[in-house]
């Protein structure tokens, strides 16, 4: 199974592609400052039948892109 880490999955653009790869049969991390503004993007990928998963990263903090990326 592929993974696909989506920042700023929560609008627009990034929900997009969170929402494409999920028809494709990848997992998805969500990776974004604030989980809320990710409930709804989550939400729809289960109901599509994929897993997702949010990971509270600030893209601008090395530490955090950092744990983004070991734990996706």
């Amino acid at each position: 199974m592929k993974t696909a880490v989506i920042t700023g999955a929560s609008g627009g653009i990034g929900s997009a592609i969170a929402l494409r790869f999920a028809r494709e049969g990848y997992n998805i991390v969500c990776a974004d400052i604030q989980e809320k503004d990710c409930e709804q993007i989550i939400s729809e990928v289960e109901k599509i039948g994929g897993q997702c998963v949010f990971i509270g990263t600030d893209v601008t903090s090395k530490t955090d892109v950092i744990n983004l990326v070991d734990r996706a």
